[in-house]
């Protein structure tokens, strides 16, 4: 392969518009051993991408940026290597650079029982040194790591070395790291492998029996110990590795996600909500560029109203859409199935919009938490109250909502980890709802909504994390409890994290 080739396939994926047989053209080539200069070539592509992603964005806060400005950050040349030194030179993303370490990595969290090398009782605030031995014995202990600032988090029982701020040893136990752009590079050894992050969101586990590793976002690459060839992993792939370093890898685990068939259908003698589904007509231009969001744009003057003001959605194709019990799992091919033509589904996506009253449970402080791929947004009595869509929602990139992330907690196959909105109040009279739910292209949808009362105590997962309750509109019968039973199982062996099903969560529909 020559070097246009790999450049062009390598831009192709950051821009994320790379087809599967260019995927698939690219990792065979990275794969090849003599190909450590691509590796490293693509490696520093990614990075690169990131820092300008991110000075594109912080140049969006900055007052009297000018859009011409944003727009050729964002349609940059990968390979203009020249331009990144300029934009350091300019101080435009100096600001990416950490203030001198205390530490290898700092403790942000713990619960139960970690300690240092010393034998030290490790606290929120302390600090690791180079080559410290972290044991966790009970509970976990979170970490964020100085200059990468990689975060990690280690349920018991474990036994890490820390060597540096990019590298770490894991002896035992089992290791969940979010990486973010600067962090790109970050390598987990264990007896057998070495895993190095390529952007990506992934757990590793290691014990007498071999080790394991789980990619939820991103890609990594698997090494041997004497650095004699690699193989790469990507979303939603599993792999283990024996004593003897085989290694066993378990294709698309998370995207054969359940679909909840039995949650289709209306239900006879129960009140529905109103249901719609949107999407452009066959003469609807295409979008500019692949990561464009034509839908979202289109439904951004309707929650901004309140939900009064539908003008902006003349013109568009309206179909029937599924009843809502709740929002969970998978939706493949959800457009298709209520009758779009899968050209324009592809093309340019497809909308959700229920709306109607709903009963509380009962009086308090509630947040919806949750997050889709890629549109997710809801209102309460016209005030927008959540938004969980992916990145590239026209929602998410509007700031439309506040939102806080838990990149600490898998969420189906979201780096960015489960979204919350903020806490809103209701008392015992019904509230009027609103819901979008939508794809911005494509046919494969993955969704999760969780409703949590302020004051309310959940079961945990292995890393801490609240098995909120499912938003359900009325109570499941044994059909979807079995589906949703099945769901939960998923989650929980396959991305560390779950949801409950709660009648205390449900909110039934009122005329």
């Amino acid at each position: 392969m020559n070097t246009p080739r790999l450049e062009e396939l390598t831009q192709k994926y950051v821009l994320g518009n790379i087809s599967k047989a260019e995927s698939d053209e690219l990792a065979s080539y990275l794969s090849r051993d003599e190909a450590k200069a691509a590796r490293d070539h693509f490696r520093l592509s990614l990075k690169t991408d990131a820092y300008l992603q991110e000075a594109a964005a912080e140049m969006d806060e900055q007052p009297g940026a000018v859009a011409s400005s944003k727009i050729k950050l964002r349609e940059r040349s990968l390979w203009a290597f020249g331009g990144i030194a300029a934009a350091i030179a300019v101080g435009l993303i100096t600001w990416i650079q950490p203030p001198a370490p205390t530490g290898v990595a700092t403790v942000y969290r713990t619960e139960g029982q970690a300690q240092s090398t010393a034998g030290q009782r490790l606290v929120t605030g302390d600090f690791l040194q180079k080559n410290d031995r972290l044991t966790v014995t009970e509970g976990l202990v979170e970490l964020v790591f100085a200059d990468t600032g990689v975060h990690a988090v280690a349920s018991a029982p474990l036994s890490m070395t820390l060597h540096s701020s990019g590298r770490v040893f894991l002896h035992g136990g089992d290791l969940k790291l979010s990486v973010p752009p600067q962090g790109i590079g970050f390598i987990v050894e264990t007896e057998e492998r070495e895993i190095t992050d390529l952007g990506t969101s992934f757990v590793v586990t290691a014990g007498k029996e071999g080790s394991r590793v789980l990619v939820l976002d991103g890609l990594v690459s698997i090494g041997q110990k004497d650095n004699a060839s690699q193989q790469f992993m990507v979303e939603g792939e599993a792999a283990t590795f024996g004593e003897d370093g085989e290694i066993e890898l378990l294709k698309k685990k998370v995207s054969k996600m359940p679909e909840l068939s039995q949650l289709e259908g209306s239900a006879k003698g129960y009140t529905e909500l109103t249901s719609h589904l949107y999407a452009f007509t066959h003469s609807e231009p295409p979008p500019a560029h692949a990561k464009q969001d034509l839908i979202g744009q289109r439904f951004l003057p309707l929650a901004r109203s309140g939900f009064l003001d539908n003008s902006s959605l003349q013109g568009l194709r309206t179909e029937s859409a599924p009843p809502l019990t709740c929002i969970a799992g998978a939706y493949n091919d959800f457009g298709e199935k209520a009758g779009l033509d899968p050209g324009t589904v592809a093309r340019s996506g497809w909308m959700t919009w229920y709306r109607g009253n709903l009963q509380p449970p009962e009086p308090g402080r509630y947040r919806f938490v949750g997050y889709a791929d890629n549109h997710l947004l809801a209102s309460i009595n016209g005030e927008l109250v959540f938004e969980g869509g992916r990145y590239d929602s026209a929602f998410r990139e509007s700031a439309i909502v506040e939102r806080d992330n838990f990149p600490a907690w898998p969420c189906l196959n979201s780096r960015a980890g489960f979204a919350a909105g903020p806490w809103f109040e209701v008392g015992t009279d019904p509230i009027k709802f609103d819901l979008l739910f939508g794809e911005k292209q494509g046919n494969l949808t993955f969704a999760l909504l969780l409703i949590e009362r302020e004051g309310e105590t959940y079961e945990e997962t292995t890393w801490g994390q609240p098995k909120w309750p499912l938003f359900l509109t009325r109570v499941p019968n044994t059909p979807q409890r079995e589906e949703l039973e099945n769901l939960q199982g998923f989650l929980d062996e396959k991305l560390l994290g779950g949801f409950s099903v709660n009648e205390k969560a449900v909110w039934q529909i009122v005329p």
